[in-house]
């Protein structure tokens, strides 16, 4: 796996795990990105849309530290980002979890 890749397991990714038979295969791929895998995610269904929805902001967040180097705290980052995260964490917390 490539330096710096989500792992979702301490030995192996979850989709690793035998779910994806050729899971190795897209991990090679240089376009087997962040984004694609909440993709692949939301569309197996295997956990529910907010968590999957909820990664996504994750990867904003992650992305404007990772592409901005002048912020350097969660306060720096794009309004309607922190809006959207805050208001799906929100949603987490208050409501039963919808599957798909």
């Amino acid at each position: 796996m490539r330096k710096g890749a989500l792992r979702l397991g301490p030995k192996s990714t979850f989709l690793e795990g035998g779910f994806l038979i050729d899971y190795r295969a897209l991990t090679d791929r240089s376009d087997f990105t962040f984004s694609f895998k909440i993709v692949l995610l939301k569309s197996l269904r295997l956990i529910p849309s907010n968590i999957v929805n909820m990664c996504d902001c994750v990867r904003k967040v992650r992305n404007e530290f990772a592409h901005n180097l002048e912020i350097d705290k969660i306060e720096s980052v794009k309004s309607e980002i922190k809006i959207k995260l805050i208001n799906y964490i929100l949603r987490i917390q208050t409501k039963k979890l919808r599957w798909f």
